[in-house]
Protein backbone atom coordinates (compact mmCIF):
# COMPACT_ATOMS: atom_id res chain seq x y z
CA UNK A 1 0.00 0.00 0.00
CA UNK A 2 2.91 2.15 1.04
CA UNK A 3 4.37 1.36 -2.53
CA UNK A 4 1.06 2.69 -4.51
CA UNK A 5 1.10 6.00 -2.51
CA UNK A 6 4.76 6.45 -3.16
CA UNK A 7 4.58 5.12 -7.34
CA UNK A 8 0.81 6.52 -7.92
CA UNK A 9 1.60 8.88 -10.63
CA UNK A 10 4.03 6.01 -12.43
CA UNK A 11 0.69 3.49 -11.99
CA UNK A 12 -1.61 6.38 -13.48
CA UNK A 13 1.08 6.91 -16.69
CA UNK A 14 1.40 2.91 -16.77
CA UNK A 15 -2.80 2.81 -16.76
CA UNK A 16 -3.28 5.59 -19.23
CA UNK A 17 -0.90 4.10 -21.43
CA UNK A 18 -2.89 0.52 -21.34
CA UNK A 19 -6.24 2.52 -22.51
CA UNK A 20 -5.12 4.08 -25.10
CA UNK A 21 -2.99 0.98 -26.71
CA UNK A 22 -5.91 -1.38 -26.07
CA UNK A 23 -8.20 -0.09 -29.09
CA UNK A 24 -4.60 -0.16 -30.83
CA UNK A 25 -4.26 -3.70 -30.03
CA UNK A 26 -7.55 -4.28 -31.03
CA UNK A 27 -7.26 -3.04 -34.32
CA UNK A 28 -4.09 -4.70 -34.77
CA UNK A 29 -5.31 -8.28 -34.32
CA UNK A 30 -8.19 -7.39 -36.20
CA UNK A 31 -5.83 -6.42 -38.91
CA UNK A 32 -4.22 -9.63 -39.01
CA UNK A 33 -7.47 -11.88 -39.05
CA UNK A 34 -7.71 -10.63 -42.32
CA UNK A 35 -4.74 -10.63 -43.54
CA UNK A 36 -4.72 -14.62 -42.65
CA UNK A 37 -7.97 -14.68 -44.57
CA UNK A 38 -7.04 -12.89 -47.71
CA UNK A 39 -3.84 -14.78 -47.76
CA UNK A 40 -5.72 -18.28 -47.60
CA UNK A 41 -7.65 -17.17 -50.74
CA UNK A 42 -4.59 -16.29 -52.75
CA UNK A 43 -3.15 -19.08 -51.57
CA UNK A 44 -6.06 -21.16 -53.27
CA UNK A 45 -6.20 -19.25 -56.09
CA UNK A 46 -2.38 -19.89 -56.85
CA UNK A 47 -3.18 -23.23 -56.64
CA UNK A 48 -6.17 -23.05 -59.40
CA UNK A 49 -3.39 -21.69 -61.47
CA UNK A 50 -0.84 -23.71 -61.22
CA UNK A 51 -3.58 -26.42 -61.55
CA UNK A 52 -4.52 -24.37 -65.62
CA UNK A 53 -1.20 -24.75 -66.38
CA UNK A 54 -0.47 -28.30 -65.45
CA UNK A 55 -3.93 -29.62 -67.82
CA UNK A 56 -3.11 -26.30 -70.41
CA UNK A 57 -7.02 -25.86 -70.61
CA UNK A 58 -6.08 -22.49 -73.46
CA UNK A 59 -6.17 -22.71 -77.16
CA UNK A 60 -2.69 -23.94 -79.38
CA UNK A 61 -0.75 -21.63 -81.25
CA UNK A 62 -2.86 -22.74 -84.54
CA UNK A 63 -6.15 -21.93 -82.79
CA UNK A 64 -4.79 -18.86 -81.37
CA UNK A 65 -4.03 -18.16 -85.11
CA UNK A 66 -7.29 -18.78 -85.91
CA UNK A 67 -9.05 -16.89 -83.71
CA UNK A 68 -7.06 -14.10 -83.94
CA UNK A 69 -7.86 -14.05 -88.08
CA UNK A 70 -11.61 -14.57 -86.90
CA UNK A 71 -11.47 -11.36 -84.47
CA UNK A 72 -9.64 -9.58 -87.86
CA UNK A 73 -12.47 -10.35 -89.76
CA UNK A 74 -15.29 -9.60 -87.45
CA UNK A 75 -13.38 -5.89 -86.92
CA UNK A 76 -13.59 -5.32 -91.00
CA UNK A 77 -17.40 -6.14 -91.11
CA UNK A 78 -18.60 -4.13 -88.05
CA UNK A 79 -16.15 -1.00 -89.35
CA UNK A 80 -18.08 -1.51 -92.96
CA UNK A 81 -21.50 -1.52 -91.30
CA UNK A 82 -20.67 1.55 -89.65
CA UNK A 83 -19.36 3.23 -93.04
CA UNK A 84 -22.38 1.81 -94.40
CA UNK A 85 -24.73 3.54 -91.88
CA UNK A 86 -22.64 6.71 -92.82
CA UNK A 87 -22.87 6.61 -96.14
CA UNK A 88 -26.49 8.42 -96.88
CA UNK A 89 -26.76 10.59 -93.86
CA UNK A 90 -29.53 13.02 -93.97
CA UNK A 91 -29.22 16.54 -92.58
CA UNK A 92 -30.96 19.89 -93.33
CA UNK A 93 -30.81 23.60 -91.82
CA UNK A 94 -33.44 24.92 -89.76
CA UNK A 95 -36.15 27.40 -92.12
CA UNK A 96 -39.14 29.79 -91.42
CA UNK A 97 -42.49 27.63 -91.96
CA UNK A 98 -42.87 29.24 -94.86
CA UNK A 99 -40.61 28.29 -97.06
CA UNK A 100 -40.59 24.74 -96.12
CA UNK A 101 -44.06 25.32 -97.16
CA UNK A 102 -43.49 26.63 -100.70
CA UNK A 103 -40.52 23.34 -100.56
CA UNK A 104 -43.18 21.02 -100.05
CA UNK A 105 -45.89 22.25 -102.84
CA UNK A 106 -42.75 22.49 -105.42
CA UNK A 107 -41.92 18.38 -104.39
CA UNK A 108 -45.68 17.06 -104.19
CA UNK A 109 -45.35 18.49 -108.32
CA UNK A 110 -42.42 17.24 -108.57
CA UNK A 111 -43.04 13.61 -107.13
CA UNK A 112 -46.21 13.96 -108.89
CA UNK A 113 -44.64 13.87 -111.63
CA UNK A 114 -42.05 11.48 -111.21
CA UNK A 115 -45.18 8.70 -110.86
CA UNK A 116 -46.53 10.16 -113.94
CA UNK A 117 -43.96 9.64 -115.76
CA UNK A 118 -43.26 5.65 -114.07
CA UNK A 119 -46.66 5.37 -115.55
CA UNK A 120 -47.37 4.57 -111.52
CA UNK A 121 -51.37 5.65 -110.96
CA UNK A 122 -52.65 7.32 -107.49
CA UNK A 123 -54.78 9.67 -106.08
CA UNK A 124 -54.97 13.05 -107.62
CA UNK A 125 -53.55 16.08 -105.58
CA UNK A 126 -52.02 13.48 -103.59
CA UNK A 127 -49.73 15.30 -101.15
CA UNK A 128 -47.36 12.11 -99.94
CA UNK A 129 -48.17 12.23 -95.74
CA UNK A 130 -48.13 16.03 -95.72
CA UNK A 131 -51.84 16.74 -95.94
CA UNK A 132 -51.81 18.67 -92.99
CA UNK A 133 -49.95 21.38 -94.50
CA UNK A 134 -52.17 21.93 -97.60
CA UNK A 135 -53.22 25.04 -96.14
CA UNK A 136 -50.66 25.81 -93.19
CA UNK A 137 -46.80 25.71 -93.05
CA UNK A 138 -45.38 24.09 -90.52
CA UNK A 139 -43.60 24.96 -87.27
CA UNK A 140 -40.01 26.87 -87.74
CA UNK A 141 -39.00 24.36 -85.12
CA UNK A 142 -40.23 20.96 -86.95
CA UNK A 143 -38.62 22.11 -90.38
CA UNK A 144 -35.35 20.06 -90.17
CA UNK A 145 -37.28 16.65 -89.78
CA UNK A 146 -39.61 17.44 -91.92
CA UNK A 147 -36.90 18.22 -95.04
CA UNK A 148 -35.25 14.76 -94.09
CA UNK A 149 -38.51 12.98 -94.28
CA UNK A 150 -39.50 14.87 -97.47
CA UNK A 151 -36.38 13.98 -99.03
CA UNK A 152 -36.59 10.44 -98.23
CA UNK A 153 -40.28 9.94 -100.07
CA UNK A 154 -39.09 11.79 -102.81
CA UNK A 155 -36.66 8.98 -102.66
CA UNK A 156 -38.85 6.31 -102.24
CA UNK A 157 -41.09 7.70 -104.79
CA UNK A 158 -38.25 7.89 -107.35
CA UNK A 159 -37.38 3.83 -106.46
CA UNK A 160 -41.46 2.96 -106.71
CA UNK A 161 -41.49 4.65 -110.26
CA UNK A 162 -38.28 3.50 -111.32
CA UNK A 163 -39.60 -0.73 -110.81
CA UNK A 164 -42.84 0.41 -112.58
CA UNK A 165 -45.62 -0.57 -109.76
CA UNK A 166 -49.03 -0.41 -111.15
CA UNK A 167 -50.39 1.67 -108.56
CA UNK A 168 -49.58 3.82 -105.16
CA UNK A 169 -52.25 3.21 -102.96
CA UNK A 170 -50.69 5.59 -99.64
CA UNK A 171 -47.32 6.27 -98.00
CA UNK A 172 -47.49 7.34 -94.47
CA UNK A 173 -44.77 9.06 -92.13
CA UNK A 174 -44.29 9.28 -88.55
CA UNK A 175 -45.81 12.88 -87.86
CA UNK A 176 -44.07 13.35 -84.88
CA UNK A 177 -45.33 17.10 -84.70
CA UNK A 178 -48.03 15.18 -82.88
CA UNK A 179 -46.10 14.00 -80.26
CA UNK A 180 -43.76 16.56 -79.49
CA UNK A 181 -41.89 15.72 -76.02
CA UNK A 182 -42.49 18.34 -73.62
CA UNK A 183 -39.86 21.12 -73.26
CA UNK A 184 -40.50 21.05 -69.10
CA UNK A 185 -40.36 17.39 -68.56
CA UNK A 186 -37.86 16.26 -66.45
CA UNK A 187 -34.76 14.65 -68.90
CA UNK A 188 -33.88 11.07 -68.74
CA UNK A 189 -30.65 9.72 -67.24
CA UNK A 190 -28.54 8.69 -69.93
CA UNK A 191 -27.49 5.40 -70.32
CA UNK A 192 -24.35 3.61 -69.12
CA UNK A 193 -21.59 3.28 -70.78
CA UNK A 194 -21.96 0.07 -73.37
CA UNK A 195 -25.52 -0.33 -73.13
CA UNK A 196 -25.81 0.51 -76.47
CA UNK A 197 -27.24 -1.97 -79.05
CA UNK A 198 -26.61 -3.03 -82.42
CA UNK A 199 -29.97 -3.61 -84.04
CA UNK A 200 -32.75 -0.89 -82.81
CA UNK A 201 -36.20 -2.12 -82.13
CA UNK A 202 -39.23 0.55 -81.82
CA UNK A 203 -41.04 -2.53 -79.73
CA UNK A 204 -44.30 -2.83 -82.78
CA UNK A 205 -44.29 1.01 -82.72
CA UNK A 206 -44.87 3.13 -85.39
CA UNK A 207 -42.47 5.59 -84.46
CA UNK A 208 -39.25 7.30 -84.91
CA UNK A 209 -36.17 6.00 -82.39
CA UNK A 210 -33.51 7.91 -81.52
CA UNK A 211 -30.93 7.03 -78.56
CA UNK A 212 -27.50 8.27 -79.05
CA UNK A 213 -26.28 5.44 -77.03
CA UNK A 214 -27.56 3.21 -80.50
CA UNK A 215 -25.42 2.73 -83.48
CA UNK A 216 -27.94 3.98 -85.37
CA UNK A 217 -31.47 6.21 -85.27
CA UNK A 218 -34.53 4.92 -87.26
CA UNK A 219 -36.94 6.89 -89.76
CA UNK A 220 -40.02 4.46 -90.50
CA UNK A 221 -42.34 4.84 -93.48
CA UNK A 222 -45.16 2.77 -94.61
CA UNK A 223 -46.83 2.15 -98.09
CA UNK A 224 -48.83 0.66 -100.07
CA UNK A 225 -48.66 0.30 -103.91
CA UNK A 226 -49.87 -2.65 -106.28
CA UNK A 227 -47.86 -4.68 -108.38
CA UNK A 228 -46.88 -7.85 -109.93
CA UNK A 229 -44.00 -9.89 -108.58
CA UNK A 230 -41.40 -8.59 -111.29
CA UNK A 231 -41.56 -5.19 -110.15
CA UNK A 232 -41.93 -5.68 -106.39
CA UNK A 233 -38.47 -7.71 -106.28
CA UNK A 234 -37.08 -4.48 -108.56
CA UNK A 235 -38.51 -2.17 -105.44
CA UNK A 236 -36.88 -4.36 -102.86
CA UNK A 237 -33.15 -4.76 -104.89
CA UNK A 238 -33.49 -1.09 -105.18
CA UNK A 239 -33.30 -0.41 -101.77
CA UNK A 240 -30.14 -2.30 -101.24
CA UNK A 241 -28.44 -0.44 -103.34
CA UNK A 242 -29.90 2.91 -102.73
CA UNK A 243 -27.54 6.05 -101.21
CA UNK A 244 -29.36 5.65 -98.15
CA UNK A 245 -29.90 2.64 -96.18
CA UNK A 246 -33.34 1.98 -96.52
CA UNK A 247 -33.83 -1.37 -94.85
CA UNK A 248 -37.39 -3.25 -95.14
CA UNK A 249 -38.78 -4.37 -92.20
CA UNK A 250 -42.27 -5.43 -92.05
CA UNK A 251 -43.49 -7.09 -95.26
CA UNK A 252 -47.72 -7.88 -96.14
CA UNK A 253 -48.69 -9.51 -99.36
CA UNK A 254 -52.45 -9.53 -100.49
CA UNK A 255 -52.69 -12.34 -103.15
CA UNK A 256 -56.11 -12.08 -104.21
CA UNK A 257 -57.17 -14.29 -107.08
CA UNK A 258 -59.44 -12.26 -108.77
CA UNK A 259 -61.83 -12.82 -111.62
CA UNK A 260 -61.51 -10.52 -114.93
CA UNK A 261 -63.90 -8.42 -116.40
CA UNK A 262 -63.97 -9.19 -120.08
CA UNK A 263 -65.13 -5.92 -121.28
CA UNK A 264 -62.48 -4.37 -118.71
CA UNK A 265 -58.75 -3.11 -119.64
CA UNK A 266 -56.88 -1.42 -116.77
CA UNK A 267 -55.27 1.13 -119.23
CA UNK A 268 -58.78 1.95 -120.21
CA UNK A 269 -59.39 4.56 -117.72
CA UNK A 270 -63.27 5.02 -119.71
CA UNK A 271 -64.16 1.89 -118.64
CA UNK A 272 -62.44 2.30 -115.05
CA UNK A 273 -65.37 1.88 -112.27
CA UNK A 274 -66.31 4.77 -110.13
CA UNK A 275 -66.41 2.78 -106.83
CA UNK A 276 -62.43 2.51 -105.71
CA UNK A 277 -62.81 -0.63 -104.45
CA UNK A 278 -64.80 -2.38 -107.72
CA UNK A 279 -61.51 -0.67 -109.48
CA UNK A 280 -59.50 -2.84 -107.43
CA UNK A 281 -61.33 -5.88 -108.00
CA UNK A 282 -61.07 -5.61 -110.86
CA UNK A 283 -57.75 -5.74 -111.20
CA UNK A 284 -55.35 -8.26 -113.19
CA UNK A 285 -54.77 -11.38 -111.12
CA UNK A 286 -51.50 -10.36 -111.72
CA UNK A 287 -50.94 -7.28 -109.19
CA UNK A 288 -51.43 -7.65 -105.69
CA UNK A 289 -51.63 -5.67 -103.11
CA UNK A 290 -48.53 -4.94 -100.79
CA UNK A 291 -47.70 -3.12 -97.69
CA UNK A 292 -44.66 -2.33 -96.87
CA UNK A 293 -42.59 -0.82 -93.62
CA UNK A 294 -39.16 0.69 -94.86
CA UNK A 295 -36.80 2.64 -92.19
CA UNK A 296 -34.00 4.99 -92.95
CA UNK A 297 -30.70 3.92 -91.00
CA UNK A 298 -28.65 6.68 -90.48
CA UNK A 299 -25.41 6.07 -88.23
CA UNK A 300 -24.17 8.14 -85.22
CA UNK A 301 -20.12 8.50 -86.01
CA UNK A 302 -17.86 6.29 -86.15
CA UNK A 303 -17.24 6.76 -81.82
CA UNK A 304 -20.44 6.08 -80.08
CA UNK A 305 -21.29 9.15 -78.39
CA UNK A 306 -19.35 11.59 -80.16
CA UNK A 307 -21.90 13.49 -81.93
CA UNK A 308 -24.63 15.18 -79.56
CA UNK A 309 -28.03 13.38 -80.30
CA UNK A 310 -30.02 13.85 -83.40
CA UNK A 311 -33.31 12.90 -85.59
CA UNK A 312 -32.25 11.39 -88.26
Amino acid sequence: MEFIKKNLAIIALLAGFVILLAPSWYFLRAKMGERQEVKAKLDDKMREREALWTNKPFPSKENVAMIQQGAKGESEKISTLLKMLQKGHVSFPQKSGSEVKEQLVVAWRRMTQILDEGQVKHLEKFQFGFERYDKLPPKDADTQLIQTQLELIEEIMRLLAAAHVSELVTIRRVVFEENRPDPKAPVAAPAPPGAWEAVISSGGKFAIVEDPTHLYSLMPFELEFWCDTDAFRTFLNSLVVDKYVLVPRVMNIENEKKGSNPGFHRDDASERPRSRRSWQACKAAVDDRRSLSVALCDGHGENQGEHAPRVV
